[in-house]
């Protein structure tokens, strides 16, 4: 699934730091530095990534993230569908409007 910009950015600075977030189907965690773990709310199937790996979020869910050892870093992007779209209006000289998907 395609995503867009802005990223959300998140530094974990000890690996006894944990964040949830609550993340919706297509996002993606993209780790920046070190390694991270997540665990996604009600499934026991653990996920580990290291520096430039990525995984996509399969549903809307409560995810647990933390650092495997060391400080880590790591982005999220949501899905394209859920980013607003720009249409032009008609008429000359209104500006473009955002719009609900």
């Amino acid at each position: 699934m395609q995503t867009s910009q802005p990223n959300q950015h998140f530094q974990l600075d000890t690996p006894q730091q944990t964040l949830a977030l609550h993340l919706v189907a297509g996002a993606m965690v993209q780790v920046t530095q070190g390694v991270i773990w997540l665990t996604l709310e009600g499934h026991s199937r653990d996920v580990w990534l290291k520096t430039h790996d990525h995984w996509t979020v399969p549903l809307n869910a409560k995810v647990w993230i933390s650092a495997e050892a060391g400080a880590a870093a790591f982005a999220v992007r949501q899905p394209t569908a859920l980013q607003p779209k720009v249409t032009r209006r008609l008429r000359a000289g209104r500006p473009p409007v955002a719009v609900a998907a």
